[in-house]
């Protein structure tokens, strides 16, 4: 039987700023996340996406917005610090695995849900060491890159291998697909154990798109579509594209799956922060970790009351985040 999933819809279909703005709010009441996809033009032939991209998607909307990155060596920070709230990276697009696993543990660090994202020539014994890390696994069905393409069946396996790793082992991570999604395909996703499926080409060219939204995550029921242009009930020109715009303070709705999983990340947040705490009592100078957490920290002015103090307000931050605090 179908289980109900989350739809992330994706933006990469959208031609420009205007197109992008009627694409996220015709399924900004339906959608559990809004896809991001940022390309650099090395790490895959495309280029599109920015943090301006994230930022003004953050100004408009209070959806949870899943970043997929594209891109050679990434420094994470500057995307969650525009607005992401689950940003999935490659190991391919690091030099070395100490690298990629630094960067999925700053995500964390930072506030934000890290996945790790698969393309149809990783393996699974690639990633095998890194996936007690990750709050996501993003399985690609199609090569990275560009929207459009066909399902590719053969990561059905793969999906496969991900959900028995995961009863085995008793990971938190969810389960991911991106690529050619359609609602038949979804539906037998969703048997398999996939927890949240990417859609572009086929929301997009949806005659209603919250209606397309719907099929994806599986609601069999009859219910209340709401046609685009209601749905939207905004004129165009009102997408801020004011690169210094202040993010959304609207709170992101939250289902009990992507709540465990912050709730996770704050329990090992909290014993880093232990750790490091001692660590700084004996040693009162900022190690490399922690000015990647902080951001840029003169090093000779830095006292034991201000680390401590950034610590309690990104915690404070996280709880707001899960409606804990107001």
């Amino acid at each position: 039987m179908a289980k109900q999933i989350m739809v992330s819809v994706s933006t990469d279909p959208a031609k420009n700023v205007s197109d992008l703005y009627l694409l996220s709010k015709s399924v900004a009441k339906v959608a559990s996340f809004i896809h991001c996809d940022i390309m650099d033009g090395i790490f895959v032939k495309k280029n599109k996406g920015s943090c301006a991209t994230i930022k003004m998607l953050k100004s408009n909307l209070s959806n949870m917005l899943d970043v997929h990155l594209m891109v050679k060596s990434p420094k994470v920070e500057k995307y969650i610090t525009a607005g992401a709230n689950l940003v999935s990276i490659h190991k391919s697009a690091f030099l070395t695995d100490k690298q990629f696993e630094t960067s999925l543990k700053k995500i964390k660090k930072l506030g934000a849900l890290c996945g790790i994202a698969i393309s149809p020539k990783t393996r699974i014994t690639d990633v095998r060491k890194f996936l007690e890390i990750a709050n996501v696994i993003l399985i690609m069905s199609v090569e990275p890159g560009e929207s459009g393409q066909t399902f590719n069946e053969e990561v059905i396996e793969k999906i496969k291998t991900l959900s028995a790793l995961k009863v085995t082992h008793k990971y938190g991570y969810l389960i991911e697909v991106d690529g050619g999604v359609i609602p038949e395909i979804a539906t037998k996703l969703s048997q398999i154990g996939v927890d949240i499926v990417v859609s572009g080409s086929y929301v997009y060219n949806s005659k209603n798109r919250a209606s397309a939204v719907r099929e994806l995550s599986q609601i069999n029921k009859k219910a209340d579509i709401i046609s685009n242009q209601e749905e939207i009930d905004v004129k165009e020109e009102t997408f801020i594209e004011n690169k210094d715009t202040q993010i959304s303070m609207d709170k992101p709705v939250l289902n009990e799956k992507i709540k465990m999983l912050y709730q996770k990340n704050i329990l090992e947040n909290s014993q880093h922060k232990d750790n490091q705490e001692v660590k700084v009592k004996i040693k009162p100078v900022l190690n490399d970790k922690i000015k990647e957490l902080f951001g840029k920290v003169e090093q000779n002015n830095a006292d034991t009351e201000t680390q401590n103090k950034n610590i309690e307000n990104m915690e404070k931050r996280k709880r707001w985040i899960l409606g804990e605090e107001d």
